[in-house]
């Protein structure tokens, strides 16, 4: 009888999964109308600030963050009319392949503290996208080094960095924060300065000070070989954020693209018409010698 109750439970499991994987299969997705996709983070601290514009990719495509937004795909608006005003003044930004994006020096057009900027994008098919976000007014605060551990083992470095920074006083500051190196990448020609970032141990990328007004944030970086011969310098980066900035890279950490098991995380948007994120910081980089 044990047998019998068994083989029974194992024909109806099957016919259990196989419903299951006919349901799957005969579901067709709907399909989805493309969305322009614009990014873009403003700082006074930028020699030229960038946008990039993109078309989204279809539901259901291959996942891609290459430009730093899912749901961007491969095909890039270099034909776009880009605009960015202060309320008072406006420009209009030109496509620079240099610097892969629509780029305006700092020089030309100012970005302030304390300043809203208004952006305002139109891409062929008759696309219309418009954002806003405000510079804040704080600088960042300073960042307390506490800790350098290092080893050093044939020639290559091993770091571990741990710091600090107080939040400022009141409520209503975001900040990110990174460690890394800068190393130089030849790209078309020209040689590009890239930052390598170190992950944290403990402590978080990005904070804000909702719960915790006027306190000690901590960070400590994992173990980090360092190949003396290539640079003996470490960089700080603590940027001071507007709330969109942090809205979108959280959600960006918590991203887990097409993964089946994970749950769903909505990625912030702050772009009307469109998707993508416009915002703003202030930023300070501590150089540190080895």
């Amino acid at each position: 009888m044990l047998k019998i109750i068994n083989t029974s439970l194992f024909f109806l499991a099957l016919l259990v999964f196989t419903s299951c994987e006919n349901m799957v299969t005969d579901v067709e997705a709907p399909p989805s109308d493309p969305k322009i996709v614009v990014t873009g983070f403003i700082s006074p601290d930028n020699e030229f600030n960038r946008i990039r514009v993109y078309m989204s990719r279809p539901l259901y495509s291959t996942y891609s963050t290459s430009a730093g937004y899912p749901g961007e795909s491969s095909t890039e608006y270099k034909d776009a009319t880009v605009v960015l005003s202060d309320g008072i003044n406006t420009v209009t930004i030109d496509y620079s392949g240099d610097l892969n994006g629509y780029s305006v020096d700092q020089a030309d057009f100012p970005i302030v503290k304390g300043t809203t900027y208004y952006l305002k994008v139109t891409a062929p098919g008759g696309f219309l996208a418009e954002s806003s976000c405000t510079v804040p007014v704080d600088s960042p605060p300073d960042i307390e080094v506490t800790s350098i551990d290092s080893t050093n083992d044939f020639g290559n470095k091993t770091i571990q960095i741990t710091g600090r920074y107080k939040d400022i006083e009141g409520t209503g500051h975001n900040y990110s924060v990174s460690v890394g190196t800068m190393s130089t990448w030849n790209w078309n020609g020209n040689d590009d300065a890239y930052f390598e970032k170190i992950g944290f141990q403990n402590g978080e990328y990005y904070i804000t000070d909702e719960f915790n007004d006027n306190q000690f944030f901590a960070f400590k970086t994992y173990e980090h070989y360092l190949q003396t011969v290539n640079s003996n310098k470490i960089y700080l980066f603590l940027a001071l954020t507007d709330i969109d900035f942090y809205n979108y890279h959280k959600g960006m950490d918590n991203y887990e693209g097409d993964n089946p098991f994970s749950e769903p995380t909505p990625i912030y948007s702050n772009i009307t018409g469109g998707v993508g994120i416009f915002a703003a910081y202030n930023q300070k980089i501590i150089e540190i010698e080895l």
